[in-house]
């Protein structure tokens, strides 16, 4: 095994390598058309780039149960606070994204999240 780390300018990756799962389970495919529909306001990315950077990853299934962490809490947070204006809801968005990259990312409370608008 080479222990060596090397230094690549990011032009020369390759990030047009097919897809590791040619079809998600239509199971799959509806918990994301769900959570899109939740998160429509703020998540942008229209649903077939969605399922195709699903089919991309290595454990579709995993990531589709952060990103419904992502949404469940993110419909919580605004069911209780309909006032919010679309730039503090993408606030919202944008730090439960965040704090989805963190090891526990279901920690965060409503109370951490009033603290971000």
């Amino acid at each position: 095994m080479d222990d060596q780390k090397y230094i690549v300018d990011i032009k020369d990756l390759n990030l047009s390598a097919p897809p590791r799962h040619a079809v998600l389970p239509e199971t799959l495919v509806e918990r994301v058309e769900r959570l899109k529909n939740i998160l429509a306001e703020v998540e942008l990315m229209p649903l077939e780039q969605a399922l195709y950077n699903f089919r991309c990853d290595r454990h579709p299934e995993s990531e589709v149960v952060i990103w419904e962490d992502i949404a469940k809490k993110y419909e919580q947070y605004i069911l209780v606070n309909p006032q919010l204006s679309l730039e503090d809801k993408r606030n919202v968005y944008s730090k439960l994204l965040a704090n989805s990259l963190e090891v526990n990312p279901i920690s965060v409370s409503f109370q951490t999240m009033k603290t971000w608008l």
